[in-house]
């Protein structure tokens, strides 16, 4: 079962002393069988995740998940 259009994820992320919370928006894009979660704030300068879910046949279907990322800092990390 997808996310609804517009629900929020909080993922609370920790190294060591280091925290952060990563909060992602569900969007459901046009297509019945895909949704996306975008980063609203979190570690990445730039989140994109694109869900996929490609029918094999009758009884499977196979999930597909494409990242399009930014990392902090962008300059200095390439």
């Amino acid at each position: 079962l997808a996310p609804q259009d517009g629900e929020t994820a909080i993922l609370r992320l920790s190294a060591g002393p280091l925290k952060i919370d990563w909060l992602a928006k569900h969007r459901k894009p046009e297509a019945d069988f895909e949704f996306i979660d975008y980063q609203e704030s979190g570690p990445f300068a730039y989140w994109k995740h694109h869900h996929i879910i490609e029918p094999i046949d009758s009884d499977s279907c196979r999930l597909v998940d494409r990242i399009e990322y930014e990392l902090p800092f962008a300059a200095l990390s390439s």
